[in-house]
């Protein structure tokens, strides 16, 4: 972690995090995706993931790629790796199932639409910043 930028870092994750359950809540409850086992029927058992997994591995994507170029290229990897290595191993447990109009294609556009949205975010919060 970038002692100097650990503000707007922390900042990033959070806001990561709340955004990753937030459409983790909406797509189940869309049926787009489900878990089949569930502690509380409520809560999404992937909590680790959304509050955890998601927004540290993003952030770090924030971190060390910093101009557009790298980051695009970066994000893209990351969301190919959540989407097509990740997901399908959670499905292989049993821990997480596609529903029928939901695919891996467009888990991997929304982790890059992610990515993308919470940089500009951020790079517009960060010029109107008094420096």
């Amino acid at each position: 972690m970038d002692k100097n930028r650990f503000f707007e870092m922390f900042s990033y994750g959070m806001l990561c995090s709340t955004i990753c359950m937030l459409l983790d809540i909406i797509g189940t409850e869309y049926m787009l995706w489900h878990y089949p086992d569930k502690l509380l029927p409520i809560i999404t058992p992937l909590i680790p993931a959304n509050l955890v997994i998601i927004p540290i591995s993003a952030t770090l994507v924030y971190q060390y790629f910093t101009k557009w170029k790298y980051f695009l290229v970066a994000t893209l990897g990351w969301s190919i790796l959540f989407s097509y290595i990740i997901e399908p191993l959670f499905m292989l447990r049993k821990m997480f199932v596609l529903g029928e109009h939901w695919s891996h294609t467009k888990s991997f556009i929304g982790f890059i639409i992610l990515g993308t949205i919470l940089k500009t975010v951020f790079e517009m919060i960060k010029k109107r910043l008094p420096r």
